[in-house]
């Protein structure tokens, strides 16, 4: 912990940590100090955040005797639930096909312009319109 002095600690499915390594790191951060693993005598005063993420179920995972409960309300502070997989794009590709669309009509069918309007890339945008399936009609200018 020592490294990420004043930081953060990003730790991505850090509860699957050995159980030599856990102790070290709850005891650390009881103590708001850390060993040096190359003397192991020394103290040092650590200053550290740490974001831990994980898709487990942890509290299965405590009933199982498989994580430790007071890791659990250590790391538990400030919990993130995060939408279930593909929610995200859905709502995207939702949102996203009606505004390409409108922009391409406003635009009657410049992609240049759309891109613009849009404060896209234009290649960005044609492969938004490549990916989505919107169909591009180019109108001819009325005089």
């Amino acid at each position: 912990m020592h490294v990420a002095w004043r930081g953060t600690s990003m730790r991505v499915e850090g509860f699957s940590a050995s159980s030599r390594i856990e102790p070290a790191f709850v005891e650390g951060r009881r103590q708001a100090s850390s060993r040096r693993s190359a003397c192991g005598r020394t103290l040092i005063r650590t200053d550290v955040r740490i974001v831990a993420a994980t898709n487990k179920d942890l509290k299965q995972a405590i009933n199982q005797g498989l994580f430790r409960q007071d890791l659990y309300y250590r790391f538990n502070v400030v919990p993130l639930r995060l939408p279930p997989p593909g929610l995200y794009d859905r709502v995207l590709t939702e949102m996203e096909y009606p505004l390409i669309l409108a922009a391409l009509t406003a635009t009657r069918g410049n992609q240049i312009k759309a891109a613009d309007l849009l404060g896209l890339n234009r290649n960005t945008l044609r492969k938004k319109i490549r990916e989505l399936g919107v169909s591009v009609y180019r109108s001819s200018r009325t005089a």
